[in-house]
């Protein structure tokens, strides 16, 4: 019986002396020089959704709105995003990079949101 909770509690033990918590996300392209796109923001693409990812796509505008992270792209910024058109979701980072792009899944947007937040973080407190 001791093996069984003390292995857990040893575990967290050693993490919490020897692991370290970085957080890294790193860009995976960029956007158009020309476009100004606000950083740590996830751009939607395709609002043509079928049934099934209705749910995800308010459950990403009340979250999104909420943490002021979601942007509709208006006909200007379409052109940003163009040659992106299979990802209904792209997230931007610092210096018009592309962090992730994603679908309208429940995994996705899960993902998008979680970087999004990490996104933010990460920019709070690099200026400290």
């Amino acid at each position: 019986m001791s093996l069984i909770l003390g292995l857990p509690v040893a575990w967290y033990l050693f993490l919490q002396m020897f692991g370290e918590n970085k957080f890294e996300l790193s860009a995976v392209g960029k956007i158009n020089v020309n476009c100004q796109c606000e950083a740590s923001s996830i751009y939607i693409l395709d609002t043509g959704i079928i049934f099934d990812e209705n749910l995800q796509y308010k459950r990403l505008l009340i979250e999104g709105t909420d943490q002021n992270i979601v942007t509709d792209l208006s006909e200007g910024m379409k052109l940003c995003f163009d040659s992106l058109g299979v990802y209904p979701l792209i997230l931007t980072g610092p210096d018009n990079s592309i962090m992730g792009y994603y679908q309208l899944t429940i995994d996705d947007v899960d993902r998008v949101l979680v970087e999004a937040d990490l996104l933010k973080y990460l920019k709070t407190n690099e200026r400290e």
